[in-house]
């Protein structure tokens, strides 16, 4: 999944407006990415990807593109 694909798929499961986010949106800046919208990601990467994110590993990504690179890892 390339990193546009990932975050239409992320603005998708957390309800967000499309095209406001970038790679450097920060994810402490987001409000629906509390603990439901983690868990929206998390269902959204184990459908799509069938990658299954660690909470302990999110919890280190700052950006959506920390997170799209951790995505990415684990999907290989």
């Amino acid at each position: 999944m390339n990193l546009q694909e990932f975050i239409q798929a992320f603005e998708e499961a957390l309800e967000l407006p499309a095209g406001q986010t970038t790679p450097d949106t920060l994810l402490s800046s987001i409000t629906r990415y509390d603990s439901m919208g983690r868990l929206s990601i998390m269902a959204m990467a184990d459908t799509l990807l069938r990658v299954v994110l660690d909470a302990d590993a999110m919890e280190k990504c700052r950006t959506v593109g920390d997170l799209h690179a951790l995505v990415v890892k684990l999907a290989q």
